[in-house]
């Protein structure tokens, strides 16, 4: 009698190709690794431009020139502002929280050490 895992291995069924396309990845162009491709970038810039200019509706021009979306207001500017301030308060206290632990940890090792 063979061991149960040699008795797998001579079962092994070959694969067989459907043709089946789970998804279409012939879009899909690979990033450069070393320098970016400043033409695409120019390209999607441009397209994101004509996109702005054939939506006017979605789309508005402020005094500088730049186009924005109309739904943005001051009232989504204060959200984002607030939102941004508690993540930097949170991010903060964290940190706070483990200078005092580390500062905590060093004057116990030197009062356990005789040095204080």
């Amino acid at each position: 009698m063979q061991p149960l895992f040699q008795r797998n291995m001579s079962k092994k069924e070959r694969f067989e190709d459907d043709g089946r396309t789970i998804a279409d990845m012939s879009g899909v162009e690979r990033p450069p690794l070393i320098l970016p491709n400043i033409k695409r970038f120019k390209e999607l810039r441009a397209e994101k431009k004509a996109a702005q200019e054939n939506n006017p509706e979605v789309f508005s021009s402020s005094e500088d020139g730049q186009y924005r979306k109309r739904y943005e207001s001051s009232e989504d500017k204060e959200t984002r502002k607030a939102y941004l301030g508690g993540a930097i308060s949170a991010t903060l206290l964290i940190a706070l929280i483990y200078l005092g632990a580390f500062a905590l940890l060093v004057v116990i090792l030197l009062l356990i050490w005789g040095v204080l």
